[in-house]
């Protein structure tokens, strides 16, 4: 059995290696070709785009010769996503193009770098921005819905539609444009968030993000413009999960975001890319989550054994894992130090993993560098991907196989469980006598991450448990995902201080990497990391919400009593804090006491979760 075989690789190539050299010999060109429209790619260009005074329909537009029916030797192009405020108009008062149009404005003329998020930067240190300059090199043209696709003719709309794929694809630059804007008249709140959570959103995300160039630009605001480009601290989740108006669309979307994931792969193949396209191939089914079940993605021929072999179903498993991944050994590893094992586990297939360690795949086997399409880094488990991709099943297989719970240093199994929002996880975990203190690399506490990356549900379970940990959680929470109304009372109410200090002992490992960070700051290297690590001691939740553009956290920390005359290290108050970035009206007239504006928001923000906001204000305190 070749699948069984000695540690090593023979020099005999694998069918997957002999399928990805005929690819590149024979169908190249045909893989890389675009897909031709539907629906021709009307554009506005860049300086059209800045001149605009309100968001005006295709029709008039294109009525007023502004379109522009995109190719590539006109320039570069970009994808403009969004979530509409308003029912019958995205943008009825303007306030999403007025944040795109200083973004970009500011972005030409100030900005000669947008950096990764500061968390991205933190784990992965060798991470580059994206300069500016490319951004402008070349004429910029902006794909927009409301621009670019009919809104008076249905059959003309559904073309464009069903044209976004290749719009996308055809893009070199995408915009997730997710202000922060309280929609009085559709009675929401609208967030980074909230787009994320809408399922055509996802789809675009998705779309980009298996594209030729994954990365894409986050703009919260002017000022607040991040480069995204690491799958392990992405918005939302899979797109069959997010919330859609017409259910039907999932039906409609499964074989689009199907093909586009074959594509990917079949690029991966020709890029001699192995380690990605195993990842991609054993993610396919996390991505299509939630989605219409279709048939899986398989690109070689299925793997036919003797039928006087004998073997058992779970080894014929084994058999053709081995075929469509490349493998040739239990114990064999990648160019990236990934296992078989690993690979099974971003898989989620519980027989699998089963048949791997009973034929002695080690279960607490590290992966030896990162995997970027995964996200997962240098020293992650099996039992680490499982726990995060929700693969429930496979956890109990992987532990029931000796997997170790807890990592002596490390303390990766609760913090991956608390990082996904994996309530079951925590669960399976302290079931198998797992320590849900146990801090990552010694720092951070799986509560205090699950704070960070706004895990309600793991919030809740390791509160259960007895796992809570409030130092520091708030401010924690409001540096990343966690910045939300939601997430500040839920704290608040379980006694964290709303004014609490930050502080990074000197010789501590945090604070070893900010004074690191704090230099490069003061020799001119500004980007989210060193701006947060430059006198940091001292800085409060409130501080922090300004920084990381969490504008609506911001207002919830200000109606629950956080003071905006405390200083951090260098001396600033939230307000000087403030001069540096484009903040909402509401938040500055609740650093000036008003706190009506900061109140609606709230009521806008919490109201699928409250009948009675003065009541949890009450309890808050």
């Amino acid at each position: 059995m070749p699948w069984c075989g000695p540690w090593g690789r023979s020099s005999v190539p694998t069918p997957l290696e002999r399928f990805a050299q005929t690819l590149r010999d024979t169908c190249e060109d045909d893989i890389v070709a675009a897909t031709p429209l539907l629906y021709p790619m009307y554009t506005v260009p860049l300086e059209d785009v800045l001149k605009m005074r309100a968001v005006r329909p295709h029709e008039e537009l294109k009525a007023e010769g502004a379109l522009v029916m995109y190719d590539v030797g006109l320039g570069t192009a970009a994808f403009v996503s969004h979530q509409w405020i308003g029912g019958r108009h995205p943008d009825p008062q303007g306030e999403q193009l007025q944040v795109l149009q200083d973004a970009l404005r500011r972005l030409r003329t100030e900005v000669r770098v947008v950096h990764p998020s500061f968390l991205t930067e933190f784990v992965q240190p060798a991470c580059k921005g994206l300069p500016t300059k490319k951004l402008f090199s070349t004429p910029l043209f902006l794909w927009y819905d409301y621009f670019s696709c009919p809104q008076h003719t249905q059959h003309s709309l559904e073309l464009a539609i069903r044209s976004i794929p290749e719009y996308i694809a055809r893009c070199k630059f995408f915009f997730a444009l997710c202000p922060v804007i309280a929609g009085h008249t559709s009675s929401r709140l609208f967030t980074q968030y909230t787009w994320a959570e809408r399922g055509w959103c996802r789809m675009e995300k998705a779309l980009r993000e298996l594209s030729v160039d994954h990365t894409w630009i986050l703009i919260q605001s002017s000022t607040d413009v991040n480069l995204v480009n690491d799958p392990a601290t992405t918005l939302g989740g899979p797109v069959g999960e997010g919330q859609f108006t017409n259910g039907e669309d999932r039906a409609r979307l499964a074989p689009v975001l199907l093909s586009a994931l074959k594509r990917k792969l079949l690029v991966m193949l020709m890029d001699r890319d192995l380690a990605g396209y195993r990842a991609l191939l054993n993610l396919q089914l996390v991505h299509m989550r939630g989605l219409p079940r279709l048939q899986e993605l398989e690109l070689l021929s299925v793997f036919s054994s003797s039928a006087d072999s004998g073997s058992e179903a779970s080894f014929d498993a084994v058999q053709e894992f081995f075929h469509q991944n490349g493998f040739k050994s239990i114990k064999e590893v990648d160019s990236v130090g990934w296992s078989p094992l690993h690979y099974a586990a971003i898989r989620g297939d519980a027989a699998l993993i089963q048949a791997l360690l009973h034929l002695r795949a080690d279960p607490n086997a590290k992966t030896r560098r990162a995997n970027p399409i995964t996200g997962f880094r240098r020293g992650d488990t099996a039992l680490n991907m499982c726990l995060f991709h929700k693969h429930h099943d496979a956890v109990r297989t992987i532990l029931a196989g000796r997997a170790r719970v807890d990592d002596s240093f490390r303390g990766y199994p609760a913090c991956a469980a608390a990082i996904a929002d994996n309530a079951e996880g925590l669960r399976l975990l302290c079931e198998a006598r797992g320590n849900p203190s146990q801090p990552f690399m010694g720092i951070m506490y799986p509560f205090t991450l699950a704070c960070m990356f706004g895990a309600t549900a793991a919030i809740d379970e390791l509160a259960a448990r007895d796992a809570v940990h409030l130092q520091h959680c708030l401010t924690w929470a409001m540096i990343f995902r966690g910045g939300t109304p939601g997430m500040a009372f839920r704290l608040i109410s379980m006694r964290a201080d709303v004014n609490d200090r930050a502080h990074y002992p000197l010789l501590s490992p945090l604070g070893i990497v900010f004074a690191l960070k704090s230099l490069e700051y003061r020799c001119g290297r500004v980007t989210p990391l060193t701006r947060i690590a430059y006198r940091a001691n001292g800085r409060t939740p409130l501080m922090h919400a300004i920084m990381g553009a969490q504008y609506d956290g911001a207002a919830a920390l200000l109606l629950l009593g956080a003071e905006v005359g405390l200083r951090d290290a260098g001396g600033a108050s939230v307000m000087d804090i403030a001069e540096e970035q484009s903040v909402p009206d509401f938040v500055q007239r609740g650093f000036q006491g008003e706190l009506t504006g900061c109140r609606s928001v709230m009521q806008l923000a919490l109201s699928n979760m409250l009948d009675n906001l003065e009541e949890l204000v009450e309890e808050a305190f």
